[in-house]
């Protein structure tokens, strides 16, 4: 049976659509199995870059985690060992709590910085809180007082795998402490009985533009092996397949898809 790259739930198959664009539909193929194979791996990243992943460390409603502080440690590398299932290849937020950095945590430092809060309101203004100005401005207080506490982060490089790296500032004096991250990665195919790739999480509403993807970067690798195929005689009649016209087509589909994905188009603007 033909390597197949299955797309979707549905188990879309990109390399018979692949085959029916390029007119190579029938055994012997002109382009081999393995160069799908060996092309998939390429396409999945070049479509992840416009149709990421994203995936969550932690569960902030429980406040439970697989990924924790270490006590006076600052650089934590986003790998398995520290809840990390897939490989990251972009982190989008981190959330932790910074215990050790600031005092306005309790619940008197909240009331003294609440110009109208209960306890001021006791001492000073009772009958301020009663106006809807005052309301507001109390979710603005507390929505500022949200703040205290957090922790920041940055990203580096681990130098010794080149993971993708977070760093903890303040650094965590206390271990165990979660750390909440939603990061992107990139699909990766597991293998079917039949050792076909399969690609179970790319969206069926864009299992198409992974496929032409793939035609586009066939096209492009193949291209040496499409003109010989092409190449017609009859007598002294010659004709073959023009490089420079199959580049321009190979170009016009993979802007056309990265556009559907998203890509901004460029513009370009004459001064005289």
């Amino acid at each position: 049976m033909p390597y197949q790259i299955q797309l979707g739930t549905t188990e879309w198959d990109a390399v018979r659509y692949c085959r029916a664009l390029t007119e190579d539909l029938y055994t012997p193929f002109i382009v081999p199995d393995e160069s799908y194979g060996a092309y998939a791996e390429d396409v999945a990243q070049d479509f992840s870059r416009w149709v990421p992943l994203d995936i969550q460390v932690g569960n902030p409603v429980t406040q439970t985690s697989g990924f924790l502080t270490v006590a006076n440690q600052q650089r934590y590398v986003c790998n398995a060992g520290n809840g990390f299932a897939s490989p990251v290849a972009r982190i989008t937020d981190v959330l932790y709590q910074a215990t050790n950095a600031f005092s306005a945590a309790s619940e008197i430092s909240y009331l003294a910085l609440l110009p109208f809060s209960p306890l001021n309101r006791f001492l000073f203004t009772p009958s301020l809180l009663d106006s809807p100005s005052e309301r507001i401005l109390r979710d603005e207080y507390l929505s500022e007082l949200d703040h205290y506490g957090r922790g920041f982060y940055g990203l580096a490089r681990d130098p010794a795998s080149g993971a993708v790296a977070i760093d903890l500032y303040p650094i965590p004096t206390t271990g165990g402490t979660p750390i909440y991250v939603r990061y992107q990665t990139i699909h990766v195919a597991t293998a079917s009985l039949l050792n076909d790739a399969v690609y179970s999480r790319v969206p069926e509403d864009r299992k198409r533009q992974f496929a032409r993807l793939l035609y586009c970067l066939v096209l492009e690798q193949e291209s040496d092996r499409y003109a010989k195929a092409t190449s017609t005689s009859a007598g002294i009649l010659r004709g073959t397949a023009s490089p420079q016209a199959l580049e321009r087509k190979i170009e016009r589909i993979r802007s056309s898809v990265y556009q559907e994905l998203g890509a901004a188009l460029p513009v370009v603007a004459h001064t005289f």
